[in-house]
């Protein structure tokens, strides 16, 4: 049986432990990195050009022999994960060839720019796609039956950008990355302060008058071979960023910076649970201090004048 003083030694080395957990939780609650799949990707595909391939495994993009061309289209959506106000360092592209010309085919550059108007995925499986529903995106329309192209299979400095974001050479079979660099950077940023502009990117070969340059990649519905975009970003001072959290045998304190204010500390002592309880009053201060007692129990800062209420959770006593 333990005694009183172990029984309080043992607390206090608890509490002792739980002083360096706060490091952890706020590296992770103040991510400056996201890793997303795409929400929407289809092929345009000119030898079919009224079908649809949205719902396919893979996406094509480049010439095929015989001459008919393919374009990818690809949109990405980060909203939520990212706070409006912060500033993307960097962003980069990874896609999987997943299928070549027989005879290898010819390596060239491709390129991704940012598409300028609306788009629908659809959901035809085939490789060779099926006919277009309505508001499905083929090589003749990006909404069949009330949105055209401006030109089959859309028309760069109309459809799609003047300006290529970035480039990559393909040849063979593996992954294939679009490094960072300031084209995709300022499209990301442009659609982090308006997402009414993001329509993704397409994917064209910059040798569509070259043969054999066609190459599959592997789409969302490819689990294992998926896109994966990769944004970097930083937050701004503004920004509420937990700073420091001491603790002893039966109170804690934590402060921060940033945010506007004022202030509200709060818990809860399952994370599952809908609400958060008020601990003390509102603060303009940085600081506050809550009690460590009971049960255990997960604490964060509010800023209650942000809307919606942006909140750090902190730590958990137990």
């Amino acid at each position: 049986m333990e005694t009183g003083k172990h029984k309080q030694m043992t607390r206090l080395n608890a509490l002792r432990f739980l002083a360096l957990l706060p490091a952890f939780f706020i590296l992770n609650l103040n991510a400056e990195t996201v890793t997303n799949s795409p929400v929407a990707d289809t092929t345009l595909f000119e030898p079919n050009p009224t079908h649809n391939l949205g719902g396919h495994f893979d996406v094509s993009a480049g010439t095929t022999l015989s001459g008919p061309r393919a374009r990818g289209l690809f949109h990405f959506d980060s909203a939520g994960q990212i706070p409006p106000s912060a500033t993307i360092t960097s962003v980069s592209l990874r896609l999987t060839v997943t299928r070549v010309p027989s005879g290898g085919g010819v390596t060239s550059l491709f390129e991704l720019r940012r598409v300028l108007r609306p788009w629908g995925e659809g959901n035809k499986t085939s490789s060779q796609g099926g006919v277009a529903s309505a508001g499905e995106a083929s090589w003749n329309d990006r909404l069949t039956g009330s949105a055209p192209w401006t030109a089959p299979g859309g028309q760069v400095g109309v459809d799609f950008s003047s300006t290529v974001s970035a480039t990559a050479p393909v040849a063979g079979f593996g992954n294939v990355t679009f490094v960072s660099g300031p084209g995709l950077v300022a499209d990301v940023q442009a659609w982090l302060a308006n997402s009414g502009t993001n329509f993704g990117w397409v994917l064209m070969s910059q040798s569509e008058d070259q043969l054999e340059t066609a190459r599959r990649f592997g789409s969302r519905e490819d689990p294992n071979r998926a896109p994966q975009l990769v944004i970097e970003y930083s937050l701004n001072a503004a920004e509420l960023r937990i700073t420091n959290i001491s603790l002893s045998q039966t109170s804690g304190t934590v402060a921060w910076t940033g945010g506007k204010g004022p202030f509200q500390l709060q818990s809860k002592a399952d994370m599952n649970a809908t609400n958060w309880a008020d601990v003390g009053q509102l603060t303009q201060t940085s600081s506050a201090t809550f009690p460590v007692v009971g049960s255990t129990s997960f604490f964060r800062v509010a800023d209650v004048a942000t809307q919606p209420i942006s909140a750090k959770t902190i730590f958990k006593s137990d």
